[in-house]
């Protein structure tokens, strides 16, 4: 099953800024409870709420950022970076592409789904509003637990993203070894000093941030 990833999609956001905007890396959100000046939309981003009154303020740089899950900070950052490399960044981790699990039936394992660079394109669906929310994997963002897993994996991993596999070795009828499972490359979704950058924020989450305790 796919559901929207919610704010693990950071680290795919996060990942294209040091992996394809480095320029970014220097971002620093001003604290506030929601983000209000999304392009075509009226709607607002709150943190962790649904209006400013009930969401606690968050900002800061994306070293802050990442480990509190600053939902309006990464809106922002999703509008800065645009469809092309959001959609980009996704891709290369595989998502809209089916994952080459060795012993899955066709049509078990699904691809994730981020939007295009088109439909994140003015005048597109979700158009430049969805930018904002894909940014920290609301809205038309989808993902399988496999997926989720793959990218964790490919960060810690220097940004190489396996071929996933259930197999450790075939055997014959008398045991002995046919084939044995041989690790591989699917796709290099960042560049190993990308993941690098992102690495220590994932374990902050961890540590210090949202999911500490």
């Amino acid at each position: 099953p796919k559901c929207q990833p919610g704010s693990t999609a950071k680290v795919v956001t996060t990942a294209a800024i040091y992996n394809l905007r480095p320029d970014l890396s220097t971002f620093n959100f001003p604290t506030t409870a929601c983000l209000t000046n999304i392009p075509d939309t009226n709607q607002q981003i709150c943190n962790d709420a649904d209006t400013a009154s009930a969401a606690n303020a968050c900002g800061g740089t994306i070293v802050q950022m990442l480990p509190a899950s600053c939902d309006p900070g990464y809106a922002d950052l999703g509008l800065l970076l645009g469809g092309n490399t959001l959609s980009e960044q996704a891709t290369l981790f595989g998502y809209d592409s089916v994952p080459p699990l060795d012993i899955s039936p066709p049509g078990i394992v699904q691809p994730s789904q981020f939007p295009t660079a088109q439909e994140l394109s003015q005048g597109g669906n979700p158009g430049i509003p969805g930018q904002a929310y894909s940014a920290f994997g609301q809205q038309d963002v989808l993902t399988t637990a496999l997926q989720n897993a793959m990218i964790a994996a490919g960060i810690a991993n220097g940004g190489a993203v396996m071929v996933p596999h259930f197999l450790e070795k075939i055997t014959d009828s008398q045991g002995r070894v046919v084939e044995t499972y041989k690790p591989t490359i699917w796709k290099q979704a960042t560049s190993p000093q990308a993941a690098g950058e992102v690495i220590p924020l994932m374990q902050a989450v961890a540590t210090s941030g949202t999911a500490a305790g």
